[in-house]
């Protein structure tokens, strides 16, 4: 249901060509999958919002992206089972 409704919104903020929203709902979706364990998943939208985040010169926002990159590949992907990471109680900073 959240990732068919991050679609919908990306969709939206495509059709209007709001390129901040469209970063914002991409790295949420990112969250989403880094979430559920799905990094490989996450990644390529932490570069994607990483990419609209530095058209809309929003260089903090390209640093939080950058460090999500760094963080997701590195992880794999993770069972749905897999306990949760160490300091990973917030989705604003990756842990390192």
């Amino acid at each position: 249901m959240a990732e068919e409704s991050f679609n919908q919104a990306l969709e939206i903020f495509a059709r209007i060509g709001d390129n901040v929203g469209r970063a914002n709902v991409t790295q949420s979706l990112g969250h989403l999958y880094r979430l559920q364990g799905l990094n490989t998943k996450a990644a390529p939208l932490f570069a994607e919002a990483k990419d609209l985040y530095m058209q809309v010169g929003d260089f903090k926002m390209v640093k939080l992206c950058s460090d999500w990159l760094g963080v997701a590949p590195k992880q794999g992907d993770l069972s749905a089972t897999s306990p949760p990471l160490a300091g990973d109680a917030s989705v604003s900073s990756p842990s390192h």
